[in-house]
């Protein structure tokens, strides 16, 4: 794990993506002042930020956490899999995603047990 946020690393992935400072900003739902606090190691980053900036980097969340500085918490297997929706979102969204769609198969479900215990005569 390194002991500072990695700028060189960070800026070489930015590049190889064509990507922006910017557009990163924007993934990570920050103002572009909170992402240059990061970049100059005066603001650590969330397992949420660290699953979005892998998102966007093409790169593992391991791998950004790695090179976040040391007090970023790696993410966990659990916390990637469980909190990861199918459209590739993380965090927050990704939970009221998967609520959404639990909440659309219980309303199905009923539907059917409905249907089972009082059939058309």
């Amino acid at each position: 794990m390194a002991l500072f946020f990695d700028q060189n690393w960070f800026d070489t992935k930015l590049e190889a993506c064509g990507k922006t400072h910017s557009e990163l900003a924007e993934k990570l739902d920050i103002p572009i002042e909170d992402l240059a606090a990061i970049w100059k190691d005066q603001r650590e980053i969330s397992q949420d930020e660290v699953h979005r900036m892998a998102s966007f980097l093409n790169e593992s969340p391991g791998d950004v956490a790695k090179r976040s500085g040391i007090s970023t918490p790696a993410p966990d297997e659990f916390t990637k899999h469980s909190f990861q929706s199918v459209e590739g979102e993380v965090g927050a969204s990704a939970i009221l995603s998967r609520l959404k769609a639990l909440e659309i198969e219980v309303a199905r479900l009923k539907a059917a047990v409905l249907e089972l215990s009082d059939p058309p005569k």
